[in-house]
């Protein structure tokens, strides 16, 4: 059944916010302009917006749980500037170069798990919703969970699991525009 609304999916790190490698501090964290852009005209249109983020620097102990949810708070504050609600924010905190790390359980992408979490708790409509990423895990987890628009930023391939693929933030807007209007 795909009844519900459609919403806008992000990533974190390489799609809000310029991937410095595991940021958890608000002076390393620096925003896309374009992707404040894109979140308003899915607030505009009623999308919930999801973050859906893999935060293997929990598990490796970069920082911890409560850096991630500090800098989160920060984050929705800075969106909400903006007009910007951030409906919710799920992560995985594996680490999965632990021996003990096992795909099959984890949250982590390319599993769909957040997703599926989303679609129950918002009643997302996953096919009509839209998932923009950085990484090939990204694509795979929104395929895998029935999300039709799949957006890959920065990548050079054309095997991918993405429906579009555009090489920076500002031909994602247009591709944004494009789905929705």
């Amino acid at each position: 059944m795909n009844n519900g609304k459609p919403a806008l999916f992000l990533d974190r790190d390489g799609v809000i916010n310029k991937d410095s490698g595991f940021v958890s501090k608000v002076e390393d964290f620096e925003f896309f302009p374009e992707i404040i852009e894109i979140c308003s005209i899915s607030r505009r249109l009623k999308f919930p917006i999801v973050i859906i983020t893999n935060q293997s620097g929990i598990g490796r102990g970069y920082f911890t749980e409560g850096d991630f949810w500090d800098l989160t708070r920060w984050m929705i504050d800075e969106f909400a500037k903006y007009g910007i609600e951030i409906s919710l924010v799920l992560h995985a905190s594996d680490n999965p170069d632990l021996r003990s790390y096992s795909p099959v359980f984890s949250r982590r992408k390319p599993s769909p798990e957040m997703f599926l979490e989303a679609k129950k708790k918002l009643k997302i409509n996953l096919q009509k919703s839209i998932m923009i990423g950085d990484r090939e895990t990204d694509m795979i987890a929104a395929q895998r969970a029935g999300v039709e628009h799949r957006i890959l930023i920065n990548h050079d391939s054309a095997s991918s699991a993405a429906t579009i693929i555009v090489a920076n933030h500002l031909a994602c807007l247009s591709a944004v525009k494009s789905i929705l209007f």
